[in-house]
């Protein structure tokens, strides 16, 4: 089972680093990352609205385009090239990746 261990926002983009090592086709497709942004609307009651970070009067999350996915070295660490990557209040990636499979002698 692989999990993410650590997240870092980079100038780039986004390093994702897992348990275990991650299959290099399934890492390397963007078509298996999606990404979505937004901003809350500042205010003292619960369930503030979503807002836009694109355009901050319009209650929307914004798809993030990912243009590549890039896996280190060693196999756990996907980076992945967001060209107009911003500071957000919330950010929400899905992945749809393999793990490698390693067995024993």
């Amino acid at each position: 089972m692989y999990m993410p261990v650590e997240m870092h926002a980079t100038p780039q983009g986004i390093d994702i680093t897992f348990t275990t090592s991650i299959d290099p086709a399934s890492a390397a497709d963007i078509q298996n990352f999606g990404i979505e942004q937004w901003n809350y609307e500042w205010t003292r009651e619960y369930n503030a609205k979503e807002l836009s970070v694109a355009d901050p009067t319009k209650k929307a999350r914004d798809t993030v385009q990912v243009s590549s996915a890039r896996l280190s070295a060693d196999g756990k660490t996907v980076s992945l090239t967001i060209p107009e990557i911003k500071p957000v209040m919330q950010m929400r990636i899905k992945m749809n990746l393999k793990s490698c499979r390693w067995e024993s002698g």
